[in-house]
């Protein structure tokens, strides 16, 4: 009988260790992991209940439009066959500014970000 207690309360201390350890140092990467495991699951039940017009969406500064034409845009529209939403030539003339952001946003399935550390 006191084999088995000494058994069980060294499995739960080392049990207990083992999920502090896991708490404190993996705390993010458990978090991340469960946010992509549900972006995932959703991603899979709604495949096929929208259909998007393109495939993403970028966002720039006017800065950085050199760079989006002349490296990425031939690079994903190109080499990947992707369909891009650039605002100088998909939005609609006259609609304003911030309902043509919006109708990229959700008409394209990711958006891009182009953000340059100075």
């Amino acid at each position: 009988m006191d084999f088995i207690c000494y058994i069980s309360t060294a499995c739960a201390v080392i049990m207990t260790l083992a999920v502090s350890f896991t708490h404190h140092f993996l705390q993010w990467h458990l978090v991340y992991a469960y946010y992509l495991l549900l972006a995932f699951l959703y991603n899979s039940k709604n495949k096929d209940k929208r259909a998007h017009q393109y495939d993403a969406f970028v966002s720039y500064n006017a800065n950085d439009e050199g760079w989006v034409l002349g490296e990425l845009l031939p690079k994903l529209e190109d080499e990947q066959g992707w369909r891009l939403c650039l605002h100088h030539r998909d939005f609609q003339p006259g609609k304003p500014i911030m309902e043509n952001i919006t109708d990229a946003i959700y008409g394209s399935r990711k958006t891009i970000c182009v953000v340059r550390w100075s």
